[in-house]
């Protein structure tokens, strides 16, 4: 027989050490077993493996006067408690993964990518998964724990974040992650719970955008595209008065032929024949008028109005036959601008006139331009158009665009205006 206490101090601090630990295993194992409702059976094995390490442990104390304890029977009880202990904690793993605790349901809940949050009508959270804490944290800045104004705010979009409200409520979050919210009512134990998700729509939203994006694309060109079959009518009218005046020009030719013909040898014309053609000819002169779409400025106007940018005239424009062609093309290329980089609505052109020259101003109502304004494109045609005419262009970025035109003035030459 090998008595415990008379063996020396640090072996016997090593035993009571073990015998210690495996105490506290045995504490663990039987608040487990009762964790998990593991069955009577398992429950009085446990907390007799419990009671056994205890007494074991007790036994092992030093106390006056030092009992006779053999050495192998401390360690076949160790032994034995050991065993039984590892085969509890094998039927314990067993206990947990066939059965579905609400330790299991909640850990589920906590790695779905959506987030899900149960409440009650006061507001109350009964289950939250991590995500939707996460969600709430990031728009209010705490986690979860007034389930009923969360939802409001949502619907109401009162975040910076929100996209839309309603009843189906989009955000958009910094890290550009997008989520869907849906509302569900359900009844438990005769009470009214809401399940609140939260679903990853990020994908779905940058597609979104995109198409949203393309549409405003498709809608620009469609403008431009009607504008440009505006502009295709008014040189199709324009060939034919072309025609038309070429038409008459050998229509007076032929009269002038007739007519000298008919001055040296009268028997060789129809001098009726030769009245006729006169009088057609007269006809169409004393009669020719412009049409609408022939007046200065016309298709520029309404090509903007297709652009969707409606022209605001302060004073009169010039009709100057050398400036119209060069104010038409400033109109093309401002309202062009406008729509396309300014985003504005209204075009507006401001008319100056002094004894010598017209100032004409080009603003919008857009946005600023980001950056100092570079020439290049309809800008420099224009600019050379302005120069070779004796005149200037001024454009200014800041704090607003502004394109100023200064043009000789020439009382002399104007057309006449359609009324």
């Amino acid at each position: 027989m090998i008595d415990l206490f008379s063996l020396p101090t640090i072996v016997r601090g090593i035993i009571s050490f073990m015998i210690m630990m495996l105490y506290l295993y045995d504490i663990f194992l039987f608040l487990q077993t009762l964790r998990i409702s593991a069955g009577v059976k398992n429950i009085i094995i446990s907390s007799v493996t419990m009671f056994g390490s205890f007494i074991l442990f007790q036994a092992v104390i030093p106390k006056k006067p030092y009992p006779q304890i053999d050495v192998r029977l401390i360690a076949v009880s160790m032994l034995i408690l050991v065993l039984i202990s590892a085969i509890e904690q094998i039927r314990v793993k067993k206990i947990k993964k066939g059965r579905i605790s609400n330790i299991s349901v909640k850990e589920g809940l906590d790695l779905l990518p959506a987030g899900i949050c149960f409440y009650n009508t006061d507001g109350l959270p009964m289950l939250t998964n991590h995500r939707m804490n996460q969600i709430c944290l990031k728009l209010t800045g705490s986690s979860l724990s007034d389930a009923k104004t969360f939802w409001e705010e949502l619907t109401g979009s009162a975040f910076p974040e929100s996209i839309c409200g309603g009843a189906d409520p989009i955000i958009c979050l910094g890290d550009n992650t997008s989520y869907g919210f849906k509302r569900y009512t359900s009844e438990l134990n005769g009470e009214q719970v809401y399940e609140l998700i939260a679903s990853d729509i990020t994908e779905e939203y940058s597609k979104t955008k995109q198409l949203e994006e393309m549409n405003r694309r498709v809608s620009k060109i469609n403008s431009r595209l009607k504008a440009l079959n505006s502009t295709i009518r008014y040189m199709i009218k324009e060939k034919e008065t072309l025609q038309l005046k070429t038409k008459l020009h050998d229509n007076l030719g032929q009269a002038l032929i007739l007519g000298r013909q008919f001055a040296h040898s009268p028997e060789k014309i129809d001098k009726d024949e030769l009245i006729r053609l006169w009088k057609n000819n007269l006809l169409l002169l004393k009669n020719e008028e412009r049409e609408s779409w022939q007046a200065p400025y016309y298709v520029n106007t309404k090509r903007a109005e297709l652009l969707g940018v409606k022209i605001v005239t302060d004073g009169e424009l010039p009709l100057e036959n050398e400036l119209i062609p060069v104010i038409d093309t400033a109109i093309a290329v401002h309202t062009t601008n406008v729509s396309r980089h300014a985003g504005g609505e209204h075009a507006f052109i401001k008319v100056e006139k002094t004894e010598d020259s017209y100032r004409i101003h080009f603003t919008n109502d857009g946005a600023a331009p980001d950056e100092e304004i570079q020439e290049h494109g309809g800008l420099v045609n224009l600019h050379a158009q302005v120069t070779m005419l004796g005149g200037t262009m001024n454009i200014t970025s800041a704090p607003a665009f502004d394109m100023e035109l200064i043009l000789p003035r020439k009382t002399d030459n104007t057309v006449r205006q359609v009324v």
